[in-house]
């Protein structure tokens, strides 16, 4: 599938982006924020915002900051590296000097000397369904429960830098080794679940000088991980997806700090700086990629969280926290479906092509009922509609989108019968399957207009023709599902399906 590569510039200041985006930078000359190097940003219950910032943490409700120094609370002598929050409100702190848990009031520091921490760098901290902490530490995993510490040792020589539990399933808890002789990563990572690991490779791709920073999982319980020189891998457990070397080669930066998901299955990564062209935050949703290059030049986004309306949290390293405002959804690229339709007709489908980010509110002419799947409508007609305008736009936490419309002419079932009959008859789409050429034959004998539409529904290919009989070549495009649509010279049109294997 080809990519779509979107590049808008920012600044390191307040301002309005074309799409409606706007950016709010917290820094010491203009708030409370203690410290301009945010390590690590995340969202608790209530919508606080908790930072890590040096040897501190921070809490911002969005006009109060609240710090405190675990330099002086546990005495802290090194940096912190991450914030987890489990369902009783307590901060679980990964440190370089051990595991710290903050209940609101005070602080307990873990180390090796006086618990079952496996060593005091903690690097990530995740917490699973049953309440139990994990810790991944430069000496492997710990496990803690409340009042028992596990050790889980089982991975050899490996230490580990990047853990995360599935949230779906049987709440797996997924790590990412280091080597600790040679620093690097191999291109592999554990899945830890029913008391055993499962180790998943993938360093056919993979720079073996790197290391995972990031674990991460989507709505379709597929896991994602984000790399220090390979950028960013998919696996759906039975293959991985590399979405860097040729997708990103332009940006010159394969190191990805962060990697956060929101709720519309967007993938955030946050990079250490752009190089070329200065790009350091990454939207993903595997169909279109939208830089947003010259936000802060040459700093680190070392971590991105997204709250409860979308907007996206971004600690960034020597310029503070920033806040990227959510955006209503864009109008939608296209209705594909018959324009025309008969009164008693059942099961007519109408597919939305297509949009990101966004639920779908179809209206519908007086007389249609529709039942809605995702981006797809199967419509009833009755036998009292009426010709109208189908109409559909996006909606999500920050608004409603504009509309795409679509005429529709209702007509008396015999006419429409034999309309629809005729139109099937005098247009010919063949060999379908197709591998190499395609056939399209016009019996109507006037000039037509050919569009090409991926199942995403991004225009691949459009031309007029005046020849009755017409041939495209389809060898250069991906093996998938693809959409023709046809339209005559007399303004009839209608959309076939064909698959390129």
């Amino acid at each position: 599938m080809k990519k779509i590569l979107i590049f808008i510039s920012l600044n390191c200041l307040l301002f309005s982006l074309i799409n409606a985006q706007t950016y709010t930078g917290y820094t010491k000359a203009n708030s409370n924020i203690p410290n301009n190097n945010v390590v690590f940003v995340t969202i608790d219950h209530y919508g606080n915002k908790w930072l890590a910032v040096d040897s501190a943490i921070s809490k911002f409700d969005g006009v109060n900051w609240t710090t405190w120094s675990l330099i002086t609370s546990v005495y802290l002598s090194k940096s912190i590296y991450c914030i987890a929050i489990d369902n009783q409100d307590n901060k679980w702190i990964g440190t370089g000097d051990g595991l710290v848990k903050f209940d609101n009031v005070n602080f307990t520091r873990y180390t090796k000397s006086n618990s079952g921490v496996r060593n005091n760098t903690v690097k990530s901290v995740a917490v699973d369904s049953s309440g139990n902490i994990w810790a991944a530490t430069l000496g492997g995993l710990s496990k803690f429960d409340g009042t028992t510490w596990t050790i889980i040792d089982t991975i050899g020589k490996y230490e580990n830098c990047a853990l995360a539990v599935e949230p779906y399933g049987a709440h797996a808890v997924w790590a990412a080794p280091r080597d600790r002789s040679t620093n690097t990563n191999y291109g592999h990572v554990f899945k830890y679940s029913n008391n055993q690991f499962l180790e998943y490779q993938f360093y056919y791709a993979f720079d073996e000088s790197g290391r995972i920073t990031s674990i991460n999982f989507d709505k379709k319980h597929q896991i994602w991980l984000g790399t220090t020189s390979s950028g960013l891998y998919k696996f759906d457990g039975i293959n991985w997806t590399h979405y860097w070397d040729s997708l990103y080669r332009n940006n010159q930066t394969n190191f990805v700090n962060s990697l956060t998901i929101d709720k519309y299955n967007n993938k955030w990564c946050g990079l250490n700086g752009g190089n070329i062209i200065n790009t350091t935050l990454i939207k993903n949703n595997e169909d279109t990629t939208i830089f947003y290059s010259g936000f802060c030049p040459w700093s680190w986004v070392n971590s991105v969280a997204t709250d409860s309306m979308d907007n996206k949290w971004i600690g960034v390293l020597g310029e503070g926290l920033w806040k990227l405002d959510c955006e209503p959804p864009a109008i939608p690229i296209a209705i594909h479906g018959p324009d025309t339709v008969y009164k008693g007709q059942s099961g007519v489908v109408y597919k939305l092509i297509s949009i990101h980010d966004a639920y779908y509110n179809w209206t519908l002419p007086n007389g249609f009922t529709g039942s809605v799947t995702g981006d797809t409508i199967v419509v009833h007609i009755d036998t009292n509609a009426v010709s109208g305008v189908i109409s559909v736009n996006g909606h999500n936490s920050c608004g409603i989108g504009q509309p795409i419309t679509f005429n529709i002419t209702v007509m008396a079932s015999q006419t429409g019968n034999k309309e629809e009959s005729n139109l099937a008859a005098n247009l010919s789409v063949y060999p379908n399957p197709v591998s190499n050429n395609l056939c399209i034959e016009n019996n109507y004998k006037c000039n037509m207009q050919i569009n090409l539409y991926s199942i995403t529904g991004k225009l691949l290919y459009y031309n007029k023709y005046e020849n009755y009989t017409t041939f495209i070549d389809m060898s250069s495009y991906e093996k998938g599902i693809y959409y023709i649509e046809i339209i005559l010279a007399n303004g009839r049109k209608t959309v076939k399906k064909i698959v390129i294997n």
